[in-house]
């Protein structure tokens, strides 16, 4: 397993290849594919970890995010 850090790189170029593959026109496009990506990745957790384990992960995530939202940054996306 890659270390945390590594991850979140990785992570992070991943959903900017998608985002910017997907050729979004607004920022609303970029609300709907995230949370299509955030969707597709609770239903892996699902089939792997079960639906209330990947329910408490989901909500574990939102909370972070919550917690954490004051550091994010939209760089990632480039315009099109």
């Amino acid at each position: 397993m890659v270390t945390q850090e590594t991850a979140e790189r990785m992570c992070n170029k991943l959903v900017e290849a998608y985002i910017n593959a997907c050729k979004p026109r607004d920022m609303e496009d970029v609300k709907n594919l995230t949370l299509k990506l955030i969707s597709m990745a609770g239903l892996a957790l699902a089939a792997t970890q079960g639906k209330d384990e990947a329910v408490a992960l989901i909500q574990g995530a939102a909370i972070h995010v919550g917690e954490n939202a004051h550091r994010s940054h939209a760089e990632i996306i480039r315009s099109h």
